[in-house]
């Protein structure tokens, strides 16, 4: 994905009495409520009701990242001390809120909480141009743990204008209200109603992509077949025994100026595209998704997520647009290598973090195949994708597996240098 909650119930649904706090093992947290969006006002109301369990011993409190644009109208549990929403945070365009425990918890123990909050939001809403609601989880609408924390959650959303639906791409269909459930680390999967959006569906040599859009006949047919013939070049390249057969594309409305963001849910096989429909290899790299979705996201592992499907994207340059403007890519990509630190050494989230990850990782993947050769890189791919590997020690035992120790032990040293 280049550049990661929740949905909400309707009163109809029936809760179990979330006001203590007891044991639990093995057992993951569990969010589920409702969300109500206001089409006219932008505004979003929620409720939710939290069955947090500690994963290590002596937690005493917890945290979320939340938009400043809401207020708490309300957040209790009998095993709860108070909150604070601090909305002054220079480094984070979010409030972060905390909730303080009356004792510190154990691992494995559960305690419950109910969490209220509205307000008028200042992102997500293009009702008046675009009669489009999409809530993303860049805009922290939907509250995610500072910790990375997993849970499992379920949410209905529902909106109060009728000539709205949610974009249901899981059943293909237009639904509301929308009902959401799955394992989830940060709330993956956003929320997204439109008026007037269609399903179409593309099918070619056993292939299928549905493109769900409010756009022209000509735009969305370029995209359907422009989709059929990635996901082809993908499945007879990078994905080996691995073979993806459909996906949907969810394409956004908004011009690049307002929505940038391009989000890919591997699980479900959707994704969501706002570049304008010209930007196809943004999309190339997307679909590569569907194999990269591999390396901790929180330490330079993810280079094995994102530095190989930039170059999958590359590879999609070079078989569509020929040599010469693959060459061109790499040029660029040598040049600005020279000037980034180690990949393997650095920081995540540190100055160089998105060079090292979409430009020098692709470059040092480009020298490897030149000294390879492309048969043997492109089994080298299929490789990885077939073993489901998952960090970058497993990546060099197959490397040497093709190869030798010596050609191992050079690409080692070019990531650490």
């Amino acid at each position: 994905m280049k550049k990661g909650l929740l949905l909400f119930l309707f009163p109809l649904l029936v809760f179990s009495v979330f006001d203590g706090y007891c044991q639990s093992i093995n057992e993951p947290t569990t969010v589920k409520g409702n969300l109500y969006l206001g089409v006219a006002e932008s505004h979003v109301k929620s409720n939710l009701k939290y069955e947090y369990v500690a994963i290590e011993d002596g937690i005493s409190e917890i945290s979320f990242y939340l938009t400043n644009d809401v207020e708490v109208d309300e957040l209790h549990g009998e095993g709860i001390k108070g909150y604070s929403f601090n909305k002054d945070n220079a480094q984070i365009p979010f409030g972060i809120l905390t909730v303080d425990f009356k004792e510190q918890l154990e691992k494995g123990q559960k305690i419950r909480f109910t969490l209220s909050y509205s307000g008028t939001s200042s992102k997500g809403f293009w009702g008046q141009t675009y009669k489009w609601i999409d809530i993303d989880p860049d805009f922290m609408i939907l509250p995610a743990f500072t910790d990375h924390h997993t849970f499992d959650y379920e949410i209905i959303a529902k909106v109060d204008d009728p000539d709205y639906k949610f974009v249901d791409a899981k059943n293909q269909q237009m639904t509301s209200p929308l009902n959401v459930k799955a394992p989830s680390a940060n709330y993956f999967a956003s929320i997204v109603a439109g008026s007037k959006i269609n399903f179409n569906q593309f099918t070619e040599d056993g292939y299928t992509v549905n493109i769900i859009s409010n756009k022209p006949d000509s735009v969305v047919n370029y995209l359907g077949y422009k989709n059929l013939e990635i996901l082809k070049f993908f499945n007879s390249t990078i994905g080996g025994k691995k073979k993806v057969n459909s996906f949907s594309v969810l394409y956004r409305p908004m011009p690049d100026s307002i929505f940038r963001t391009i989000r890919n849910l591997t699980n479900d096989r959707l994704i969501m595209f706002t570049n304008n429909h010209d930007h196809i290899h943004t999309l190339a790299h997307e679909i590569s998704h569907f194999w990269w979705n591999r390396g901790n996201d929180f330490t330079m592992e993810k280079w094995l997520n994102e530095s190989y499907a930039q170059y999958s994207e590359l590879l999609y340059v070079r078989h569509t647009e020929g040599l010469e403007k693959f060459q061109q890519e790499i040029s660029y990509l040598g040049k600005v290598s020279q000037k980034l630190p180690a990949l393997l050494k650095s920081d995540r989230f540190g100055k160089n973090w998105s060079d090292l990850l979409y430009i020098k990782g692709p470059y040092l993947l480009y020298q490897l195949e030149e000294f390879l050769g492309k048969e043997k890189f492109m089994q080298l791919l299929s490789n990885l994708n077939e073993k489901e590997v998952s960090n970058t020690e497993e990546m060099l035992c197959e490397l040497e597996k093709i190869s030798n120790s010596e050609i191992r032990d050079m690409f080692y040293q070019k990531l650490m240098e």
